[in-house]
């Protein structure tokens, strides 16, 4: 899959939103200047709502997120469904909320935390923050828009 390069407009947001029928929760990852990586986690998003990371807002030119619903019993099993588990880059996350410098390091990061793969959205902005909105569908599957600006869409 080709990369998109974008420009965008200056005021950023990315928002998820989600039609599955569980709550599902988002982690994202980016890259930091020239070095490490930030990753923070865990973002609600209710079924029919959508939510965005803003506190404090995310500027972001390249999207790298990670998303899981609480486990749940189907037909006898436990179930966890998952969007990111066949990304290439691993993160540090906990299951608890997280927000961390060197996150693909496990370096400093407190007992529980574990590496996790991220899925590339494969989308970068030029010049700009990435007004992104990012949509789990009913079926599992996922889809997202490019925008201009940073008003509802």
């Amino acid at each position: 899959m080709l990369g998109l390069h974008i420009p965008v407009a200056a005021k950023a947001e990315v928002k998820f939103c989600s039609d599955y029928l569980r709550t599902v929760f988002v982690a994202v990852a980016y890259q930091q200047g020239v070095g490490g990586w930030h990753a923070q986690g865990w973002l609600s998003v209710p079924t029919g709502q959508c939510s965005t990371f803003n506190n404090p807002p995310l500027h972001l030119q390249h999207l790298i997120y990670r998303a899981e619903t609480d486990d749940y019993m189907e037909n006898g099993q436990k179930v966890r469904e998952e969007w990111g588990e066949k990304g290439t880059r691993q993160f540090a996350i906990t299951d608890a909320g997280f927000s961390w410098d060197n996150a693909d390091s496990l370096a400093g990061k407190p007992t529980g935390a574990h590496l996790a793969k991220f899925t590339d959205a494969n989308v970068t902005a030029v010049d700009s923050d990435l007004n992104l909105t990012f949509q789990f569908k009913v079926d599992g599957s996922t889809e997202f828009s490019l925008y201009s600006g940073g008003g509802n869409n």
